[in-house]
């Protein structure tokens, strides 16, 4: 008896650098609560996420709290009287994770990847949070760190599509995107994931002259937020469906959820009997 495909279906995908907790923390906080209950996505990468217990400085635990997703953090180093993190928030299970340091950490801050495997009915899906060295020269840091962060997503079942979000500092015609779109090889190593953004003619700058909170760097409209995905399938499994800007509107106040813009992305999956 063959397996009788189910209609695939769509699963929806967030990332956002939160930029912790600098003001005008307050109606940030409340800009991007209500982001993410617009959008629901069922799963969420989050960069510059402060971890503090100690204060009472939850930002992933809170934002998970608001909306009942699980949430898992990933430490990178101290700041701010608690931790620089990145986190995941899923609405499915999250059943294991792990955090794996990136090379050339900024001080006394390690750059990690975060994976997270979450229970999908379709099976285990493996989601990876990441964060990458910020500075314009430091290309060849990023070009080392995509190279350990894609041996680490390579490590993960292929039992779904692999999909890794973040906050990598780095413009899609640069060596470190080239390499993990398929379009650059590093060290005699190649990768390819879709660039949910570059799949859907949707691609827009993430870091934006229009946003107040960029001005005082003076870089101009740059695309440095991504959502990549591993192959797309033959039962239409990682097809990216659609993918657009989100948390890119000020308030009446002008005031943006963040100094970055996030991502939103919706890929198809599918399941068998």
């Amino acid at each position: 008896m063959t397996d009788t495909p189910f209609p695939p279906r769509r699963l929806g995908i967030a990332t956002l650098n939160l930029w912790n907790v600098s003001e005008p923390y307050a109606e940030r906080r409340a800009l991007i609560r209500e982001g993410l209950s617009r959008l629901a996505a069922d799963v969420v990468g989050l960069q510059e996420v402060l971890d503090s217990p100690a204060t009472g400085v939850r930002q992933a635990h809170e934002l998970a709290a608001d909306d009942g997703y699980h949430v898992v953090v990933a430490a990178e180093g101290p700041r701010q009287g608690g931790m620089m993190s990145n986190a995941v928030l899923s609405r499915y299970p999250i059943v294991g994770h792990e955090m794996r340091a990136l090379p050339h950490a900024d001080g006394d801050l390690v750059r990690c990847a975060l994976r997270a495997d979450l229970a999908l009915p379709e099976g285990l899906l493996h989601f990876f949070c990441t964060h990458l060295s910020y500075r314009a020269d430091e290309s060849w840091k990023r070009e080392d760190q995509v190279e350990a962060l894609e041996a680490f997503v390579r490590e993960a079942s292929h039992e779904l599509p692999r999909i890794i979000v973040g906050d990598f500092n780095a413009d899609p015609d640069s060596t470190e995107i080239r390499f993990l779109t398929g379009k650059a090889s590093l060290n005699g190593k190649s990768a390819y994931y879709q660039d949910a953004a570059t799949i859907t003619g949707a691609a827009r700058p993430t870091w934006a002259a229009r946003n107040p909170y960029t001005e005082v760097y003076g870089e101009g409209d740059r695309r440095i937020d991504y959502v990549l995905v591993s192959h797309a399938r033959s039962d239409r499994s990682g097809v990216v469906h659609s993918c657009r800007l989100a948390f890119d509107e000020p308030s009446t106040d002008g005031v943006f959820p963040s100094d970055h813009f996030g991502v939103f992305a919706e890929i198809w999956l599918a399941r068998k009997t």
